[in-house]
């Protein structure tokens, strides 16, 4: 499978939290409850999702998508100044999900290089959470991990 990552617009924000709700299913379970996992995937949630991510394109920001060969969505993520107060860097990887057809594939690398260039940034994961680490791509930096 060849995969391709390109800018969001407006009429992908429902896929793409659909990749975002079935990511959280293969990647999340025994993390979080079956009950939120399912939830992820009601309209009020993934509405949720796409709203968020209308307001960052709004705000004139980017929302980048891993694709496959059909243009299916497999991948979401996107960065913004930090929103917190004692942020370790300016930027925060706000999100980044993959799908599990696409892990191990390099494409991760390509997505966090994409959306955060080589910035030095952080994100919130859950505690027992896989964190993104850039394995391929020795010139760029790795996100500052902050645990909820």
């Amino acid at each position: 499978m060849a995969w391709r990552i390109r800018q969001a617009g407006y009429a992908d924000l429902e896929a793409a939290a659909r990749a975002k709700a079935l990511s959280w299913g293969e990647s999340l379970g025994g993390v979080v409850t079956d009950e939120a996992l399912r939830r992820q995937l009601e309209p009020q949630w993934l509405d949720r999702a796409a709203a968020h991510w209308r307001g960052v394109l709004d705000g004139g920001g980017y929302v980048w998508l891993v694709v496959d060969d059909g243009g299916e969505v497999a991948g979401v993520a996107h960065a913004s100044l930090g929103r917190d107060d004692d942020a370790p860097t300016p930027l925060e990887l706000v999100t980044i999900y993959l799908r599990e057809a696409a892990q191990g594939s390099g494409v991760a690398d390509a997505l966090l290089a994409m959306t955060i260039g080589d910035a030095p940034a952080y994100l919130w994961v859950l505690p027992a959470t896989p964190v993104p680490t850039r394995s391929t791509d020795a010139t760029a930096s790795s996100p500052t991990v902050r645990r909820r």
